[in-house]
């Protein structure tokens, strides 16, 4: 087949388009739809052009919003966005095709990093309009995305199964129950484990039929409200089964309930806060998996998070605060991000220690401190979602004082 580039009347069709915009919702919504049949027509014959046209959004954007008032800019936005993310779906599908793969590595690259670099900058825009409808237009392009997760396993939540709407919360808040800058105690994990299904999950043990989400909803947006509507610290603690994060929470109420202090006014002192910012389902470290959790711990953003909630809200606290080391894992993932170029000047107070052999936890004699670093000192303990005798679980509330 001859080569063939049709840019011939590209700059024509670009230049009817941007000049065919007037500030009217509806009208100029056909700039949008001709902008589409470009990326379609280009698609097949130069992956290339329609990667660039993918920018043109942005500019039907600045050229319509600033004759629009406040309402009709979030609409527009919204219906604008959602309109992008099926076009990059659609561009980021074909270059990751088995036959186009190996020419169009370096734009599968790109636009992977595209494509989470817009969900994040566009996620008050898509919050607004609900996840609901990002995840069914973006379906197909995250299982491109997310090539390490093990589908009969591990993964993250919108990565590409789960809940995006739990993916955002933890997003804007990086942590659960007490701000961690505010609270006396830090349990520390690897990850905040959720079932997969928690859009559809009931929460049994409550008396108005609310799903799981809503409940994580209702917890991670107003802790306070939550724990006094429902008598209990988290909404796992609500549903039955026996995922990861529900063995944790339930040993966790019974750590509370052995402390000489009331669950509902220790509670307020409880920071959880994780290495993964984002929430995950499965087990994270099972296997194979250990390799990919530490592959999403390392991404930038992950970093980020490390470094403004754990270490500069934690560990550089002003204020004494008691860290406890849920699992040799969590510990182990911690000293090897330590070796992350982008993070290892800021981990250099992490001593070289040996976590505890589980056996010598067990036996429920006092916990001794990993290490002290200023304010903050921190102490192992076994993780609750597998392990640990009523003796440990009762040293570990003696330090909840």
């Amino acid at each position: 087949m001859p080569y063939h580039e049709p840019f011939d009347d590209l700059p024509q069709i670009l230049n009817k388009i941007l000049n065919g915009i007037r500030g009217d919702f509806w009208a100029d919504w056909g700039c949008v739809e001709n902008l589409e049949q470009q990326i379609d027509r280009f698609l097949p014959i130069n992956l290339e052009t329609a990667v660039s046209l993918l920018d043109a959004f942005d500019l039907i954007e600045i050229c319509v919003q600033p004759s629009m008032v406040p309402s009709q800019k979030a609409e527009f936005a919204w219906r604008l966005y959602n309109r992008f993310f099926v076009a990059l779906s659609k561009v980021l599908i074909e270059a990751a095709r088995p036959d186009r793969e190996a020419t169009f590595r370096s734009q599968k690259e790109f636009l992977i990093a595209k494509f989470w670099h817009e969900v994040e900058q566009r996620s008050t825009v898509l919050r607004h309009g609900g996840w609901h409808e990002f995840e069914e237009i973006t379906a197909q392009a995250r299982l491109v995305l997310s090539p390490a997760v093990d589908h009969n396993g591990f993964g993250i939540h919108g990565e590409p199964n789960g809940s995006w709407q739990l993916r955002d919360l933890f997003w804007n808040h990086g942590y659960q129950g007490q701000n961690p800058a505010n609270a006396e105690f830090i349990f520390l994990s690897l990850d905040a484990n959720w079932d997969e299904d928690i859009r559809q999950q009931t929460a049994a043990l409550t008396d108005d039929g609310r799903t799981l989400l809503w409940l994580a909803v209702e917890y991670i947006e107003d802790p306070e409200t939550f724990w006094a509507r429902r008598n209990v610290h988290h909404p796992l603690c609500l549903v039955n089964g026996n995922g990861d994060g529900g063995r944790f929470h339930r040993r966790l109420r019974q750590i509370l309930d052995l402390s000489a202090r009331p669950w509902n006014s220790l509670i307020e002192k409880i920071s959880f806060v994780e290495l993964l910012e984002l929430p995950t389902y499965g087990k994270s470290t099972a296997g194979d998996h250990q390799r990919a959790f530490c592959d999403f711990v390392a991404r930038s953003r992950n970093v980020h998070h490390i470094r403004n909630v754990l270490i500069r809200n934690v560990f550089f606290s002003p204020t004494p605060k008691k860290v406890f080391v849920c699992g040799s894992g969590t510990w182990e993932i911690l000293c090897r991000i330590k070796k992350v170029a982008s993070i290892r000047n800021d981990l250099l107070f992490l001593p070289e220690v040996q976590f505890p052999q589980m056996r010598l936890l067990n036996e429920g004699k006092p916990i001794e401190p990993l290490f002290v670093h200023g304010n903050c000192t921190v102490y192992p303990m076994l993780h609750l979602s597998a392990t640990g005798t009523d003796k440990h679980l009762q040293q570990v509330a003696n330090l909840l004082a």
